[in-house]
């Protein structure tokens, strides 16, 4: 059985300069399955202290690779179409996979997969880098309350 990384969409009561305010955020961690991430999810949340909070919605995502980067802080989602040729049928074929990359911005985001993809063989295209909403990042082999995506 494999992992899957999962959005975890989690409404919490923020203090912010002595008032409460209600705000749901995007975490995402990887589990095996949906039960496994909501129980990782409720822990990270009570060891940050964030009580009381509420998942609202777990999605399973279809990222090829999470990769981080200590330089930054936002996280894009890097659809990356792999090029290949069919020899059989002669006609071109094309694979898409969807990367999660921190980056400081969308052309940050291209780069970084630009030098990541540089030793492959086949020929790619970065088709869209999207800004996403994810504030943390919480891999499978992270202790428990550690945040800030650090893998």
């Amino acid at each position: 059985m494999n992992k899957t990384w999962f959005i975890c969409k989690v409404k919490f009561l923020r203090n912010t300069d002595g008032a409460d305010s209600q705000v749901t955020e995007q975490f995402l961690l990887d589990a095996y399955k949906y039960t496994e991430a909501e129980t990782r999810m409720s822990k990270i949340m009570e060891a940050s202290g964030q009580t009381p909070f509420e998942i609202k919605q777990i999605t399973k995502t279809n990222y090829a690779e999470v990769i981080h980067y200590d330089d930054a802080d936002y996280w894009f989602k890097v659809k990356v179409s792999f090029v290949s040729f069919d020899e059989a049928s002669g006609k071109e074929k094309g694979v898409n996979q969807f990367f999660l990359m921190c980056a400081a911005d969308i052309e940050d985001a291209t780069k970084k997969t630009h030098d990541l993809l540089k030793s492959t063989i086949s020929g790619y295209v970065i088709p869209s880098v999207t800004y996403t909403k994810i504030v943390d990042v919480f891999p499978l082999d992270m202790e428990v309350g550690a945040g800030n995506g650090a893998m």
